[in-house]
């Protein structure tokens, strides 16, 4: 007889966080209320367990790196966005010199 494992997700229904759930093996048995409940074999051997978990891992480690990417996009824009400032404000005054 096949033993199982059981999981529940609380939080916001999200087909992507579902399938990635589903990639480590889990399959979805229920959405109810606003979580979802998984299922799963127990799995006897520890080493089999971790590889049914390393795409959940692999994901994790993209998203972050994706993260830290956005982030540096994200100051890098910040930076322009000031240095264009400079120059709009020096432009305006220059006109307004010459409009005086």
């Amino acid at each position: 007889m096949t033993k199982w494992e059981y999981k529940s997700v609380h939080g916001k229904s999200n087909f992507y966080k579902y399938q990635e759930i589903g990639q480590t093996e889990w399959e979805l048995v229920s959405v109810d209320g606003g979580t979802a409940y998984f299922k799963r074999p127990i799995v006897e051997d520890i080493e089999m367990s971790m590889e049914a978990n390393a795409p959940l891992v692999e994901n994790l480690e993209m998203k972050q790196e994706i993260l830290d990417k956005l982030k540096v996009v994200s100051d890098g824009l910040e930076y322009i966005e000031g240095y264009f400032g400079d120059w709009q404000r020096k432009i305006k005054e220059v006109l307004g010199v010459i409009n005086d």
